[in-house]
C-alpha cells in the first residue's frame, strides 16, 4: 500500500490552506475540521490506539465497509514518516483494550469467534513497540476490560457481566503474571473507565461512582457524581469524568473528591471516550463523529467540536478512542476505517 493510498493530508480533508465549518443535522449543530492535519485510511476498523516515538499502533477488527466483519483483529504498527504499515501482529482474537509501558504495548484480545465481552476467555500479550516482536503472552479465563499502567504495575478491570463482583487485577507488566490478589470493586456495578494519576488508580462505575484506589494500602475512596460516568482521565491536577446520561463533564479535586466549578456540557451523543494532553481534555463522541476540547486551566470548552467522521448511522462508532501524542492526539473512527491526527493548537 502506497503513501498516497494510505495517508490523506489536511488538504484533502479540510481544503487547501484552511478549514471549513460544517453544518450538520446530528447532535452537533456546527463542527469544524480546523486542526485535523492528517487522516490515515486503515485496512480494518480501528478500536484503540497508542502513540510512541517509534510510530503509531492501532488495534483493528475487520472493516466497516464489509458486511461480514472478521471476528479476529490485528495490531498495526504504522510508520508515520511513510504512512505505511510497518508491522502486523495477529492476536488470538478481537483486539480492543491497549496500554503502553515504555517500549511495550500490552493488548487484551478476546478469543476469536466470541461476541459477548466479559464472558469469554482471552490472552494478554505484550509487544515490543520498536520491532513488533511478541514479548509475552498469558491466557485469561475471562478477557479483561480497561487497562492502565502505573506504579510499576499493569492494572486491569475484569468483569463478567453476570451479576458477579467487578475486580481490579494488579499484574506484572513484563511477565503479565498477577502481583497481588484481585481487589473487589463493585458488587452490582460495571466499571467503564480506568486511569492513573497522582499516585492512585481511578475508576468510574455505571452506578454514578468515582473510585480512588490507593495501590499501597489497597483502600478505596468513593465519590458519588451521579448519572452514568463512562470515562475518566487525570489532567491539570484534576480528575475529569464524563456522564453519558446527560453529556456533561465534571471536574473533581483529587484530594477531597469534591466537584470543582460547574459541569461542562458537550454535544449530546452516546458513548464518550476521554483523553488528555498538553493542557486539554478531549472527548470523542461515538455517535456524532466529533471531538470536543476542554481547557484544563479554565474548565471551559475550547472552540467548536472537531469533526473526524460523519455521524454514525450503523452500529460502528464514528469517533471512538483517543491516543495522546504530545501536542496532538490521534482519534479513531471505526465507521470510516480511519484514524485522524488533531493538532491541539492549530
Amino acid at each position: 500500500m502506497s503513501y498516497a493510498d494510505f495517508l490523506c493530508g489536511a488538504e484533502s480533508f479540510v481544503g487547501v490552506g484552511g478549514s471549513i465549518l460544517l453544518l450538520t443535522s446530528g447532535p452537533s449543530e456546527q463542527a469544524t475540521t480546523k486542526g485535523v492535519t492528517a487522516t490515515l485510511h486503515l485496512p480494518g476498523s480501528p478500536d484503540f490506539a497508542g502513540s510512541t516515538p517509534d510510530g503509531l499502533w492501532v488495534a483493528t477488527h475487520g472493516s466497516s465497509s464489509k458486511q461480514n466483519i472478521a471476528s479476529s483483529g490485528q495490531l498495526l504498527h504504522i510508520n508515520l514518516a511513510t504512512g505505511t504499515v510497518q508491522q502486523t501482529v495477529p492476536p488470538t482474537g478481537m483486539t480492543s483494550n491497549l496500554a503502553l509501558d515504555g517500549n511495550r504495548l500490552i493488548a487484551d484480545p478476546g478469543i476469536a469467534g466470541t461476541s459477548t465481552a466479559g464472558t469469554a476467555p482471552g490472552e494478554l500479550m505484550a509487544v515490543d513497540t520498536r520491532t513488533g516482536r511478541v514479548l509475552a503472552r498469558r491466557h485469561e479465563q475471562v478477557a479483561g476490560g480497561p487497562m492502565v499502567v502505573g506504579d510499576g504495575a499493569l492494572w486491569e478491570i475484569q468483569e463478567t457481566y453476570a451479576r458477579t463482583p467487578t475486580v481490579l487485577r494488579e499484574l506484572n507488566p513484563t511477565t503479565l503474571a498477577p502481583i497481588a490478589p484481585p481487589l473487589t470493586l463493585g458488587a452490582t456495578s460495571d466499571t467503564h473507565g480506568l486511569a492513573w494519576g497522582g499516585g492512585y488508580v481511578w475508576a468510574s462505575e455505571d452506578d454514578g461512582e468515582v473510585l480512588r484506589i490507593d495501590p499501597a494500602t489497597r483502600t478505596i475512596a468513593r465519590a458519588h457524581v451521579g448519572g452514568f460516568p463512562i470515562g475518566i482521565v487525570l489532567a491539570g491536577r484534576s480528575v475529569w469524568v464524563i456522564n453519558d446520561s446527560n453529556a456533561t463533564v465534571k471536574r473533581l479535586d483529587p484530594s477531597t473528591l469534591r466537584v470543582i466549578g460547574q459541569p461542562v456540557s458537550v454535544p449530546p451523543g452516546d458513548n464518550y471516550y476521554l483523553g488528555a494532553t498538553d493542557g486539554y481534555v478531549f472527548i470523542a463522541d461515538d455517535s456524532d463523529g466529533t471531538v470536543t476540547r476542554i481547557d484544563t486551566r479554565t474548565g471551559e470548552s475550547a472552540g467548536a467540536p472537531i469533526r473526524i467522521a460523519p455521524a454514525a448511522t450503523t452500529g460502528y462508532g464514528s469517533a471512538y478512542a483517543i491516543a495522546p501524542a504530545g501536542t496532538a492526539i490521534w482519534a479513531t473512527s471505526p465507521s470510516s476505517d480511519t484514524i485522524s491526527r488533531i493538532q491541539i493548537k492549530p
